[in-house]
């Protein structure tokens, strides 16, 4: 009997599991992309072999630079392009997969691929709040799309550069780049891209507070969806009504798109999406004073928040929860939760950080919220980031500005009345005593500390540049 050995190549074994896992992928992809129950199939195929993707993909990107590996990274993400925005966390592998492909695609000259990644990876890019850097890589895809003539890739760069420019404030400006989309999708018979671009125009009219218009669109956007099978489309779409018709007051109109759209969610198996879902029926019902159902449906969020180590959808649903837990005289359980949120809005660095954290420390100590706002010497000094920033932003940073006015709707959901007087400010206004006309005593200290800021500002920057020029 022969003692010969097996001679084996160990990346040649490698770049077959590769093969196989990147095949497996993309049949997962088309039929989360075919819709109806299909998706659901794709959904459940795609997890149970992720693992090996995963792995494989891991090899490839320390090959990277090798034509047969660069061909693997390139279809490992042209193989995941739907279903990866779906199950890859943003911030650690989806940001990676496509910058490495990327590289692959460049390398090999494969101009399309490199189209698509750049749109991807402005995507990715923006979701996780690096707005600029997005736009960059849309700018870029929208180049080379128009420079091989291809259309579809055109119009998606046309549309992500509408996020991008609405995550900047700039609405008026994102409309325009959605209905380019819009048109060039229904030039080429673009059903899908279709649907997104009713979707991102629905979205910029909700923005600015047109919501019957926003409506319009998204009724638009649902019809595609079901006509042509897309449950994500459609269940997202009617989160999407059920958000505009809570902004019109229609609560129980909100509530039955909400409930719909949390079946479809659950169906496809989207958890993520299902709990923005719950999270919404918890607002919903909170508005109507039906404490229990919002309780419950806050208390099911925050599970699935916890199961996917979402920290800002935990702590976003903590201090809804908690606020509830507070009005039904539960102090036991809403410490702990409110605490939570003031331990995630320290650590991201949030403006109304050490606010929250004066309430909630008011409620320990008094068992209440307190029925004014804390002294102002405190205040003024824990606002003190944020009135900086107000200050910092005169001159249309429209990034910074678009932080600001969440903080500041934050706020007056506790009772300050600041956002009409500092978008006054950005627009111009100076004038102090109209400024602080309708204000009470606590909200002009407020602008009053702004004005003073910015005034201070002025004086150094010409004081600065006086000096800088002798």
């Amino acid at each position: 009997m022969s003692n010969a050995r097996i001679l084996v190549n160990p990346r040649l074994i490698r770049l077959r599991h590769a093969q196989h896992y990147i095949a497996v992928a993309r049949l997962a992809d088309n039929l989360y992309i075919a819709g109806d129950q299909l998706s659901s199939r794709g959904i459940t195929l795609f997890d149970r072999d992720r693992i090996n993707l995963d792995t494989a993909r891991q090899w490839l990107q320390t090959h990277a630079g090798d034509s047969d590996v660069d061909a693997l990274l390139v279809a490992d993400a042209e193989a995941t392009m739907c279903i990866g925005n779906l199950r890859y966390l943003a911030h650690y592998e989806r940001i990676i997969q496509l910058d490495t492909a990327l590289g692959a695609a460049q390398r090999l000259n494969h101009r399309h691929m490199q189209a698509n990644f750049l749109g991807n990876l402005g995507v990715a890019l923006a979701g996780v709040g690096s707005t600029r850097p997005a736009i960059t890589e849309f700018e870029q895809q929208l180049v080379l799309a128009c420079d091989i003539g291809e259309r579809r890739s055109e119009a998606n760069a046309l549309g992500n550069l509408g996020l991008g420019y609405a995550n900047l404030g700039d609405i008026r400006q994102a409309l325009w780049y959605y209905q380019q989309a819009l048109t060039i999708t229904q030039e080429i018979g673009d059903r899908r891209g279709e649907e997104n671009a009713l979707n991102n125009l629905g979205n910029g009219y909700v923005d600015l507070g047109e919501l019957h218009q926003a409506i319009a669109y998204y009724e638009q956007r649902l019809a595609i969806a079901h006509e042509i099978r897309h449950r994500h489309g459609v269940a997202q779409t009617l989160g999407n009504l059920g958000l505009a018709y809570a902004a019109l007051g229609d609560i129980s109109t909100a509530i039955m798109y909400h409930q719909q759209s949390l079946a479809f969610m659950r169906k496809i198996g989207d958890r993520r999406g299902e709990g923005s879902v719950l999270g919404n029926l918890g607002l919903a019902y909170e508005a109507l004073a039906e404490w229990h159902r919002a309780i419950d449906y806050y208390q099911q969020h925050l599970m699935v928040a916890c199961e996917l180590g979402d920290r800002r959808g935990e702590a976003h649903t903590s201090w809804n929860l908690g606020r509830v837990y507070v009005r039904e005289n539960r102090m036991n359980e809403a410490l702990p939760l409110l605490e939570q949120h003031v331990a995630y809005a320290r650590a991201i660095g949030h403006p109304n950080a050490e606010l929250d954290a004066a309430m909630v420390e008011y409620l320990q100590q008094y068992g209440m919220w307190p029925q004014g706002r804390l002294d102002m010497e405190q205040i003024l000094q824990e606002l003190e980031p944020l009135l900086h920033g107000i200050a910092d932003s005169i001159n249309g940073d429209s990034e910074l500005r678009r932080e600001i006015t969440v903080a500041l709707d934050d706020l007056e959901g506790q009772g300050w009345m600041l956002r009409e007087p500092v978008e006054r400010i950005w627009a111009g206004d100076r004038n102090h005593t109209e400024l602080i006309a309708r204000l009470d005593e606590q909200d002009r200290l407020i602008i009053e500390q702004v004005l003073k800021l910015i005034t201070d500002k002025a004086i150094e920057w010409r004081y600065t540049n006086l000096h800088s020029s002798v």
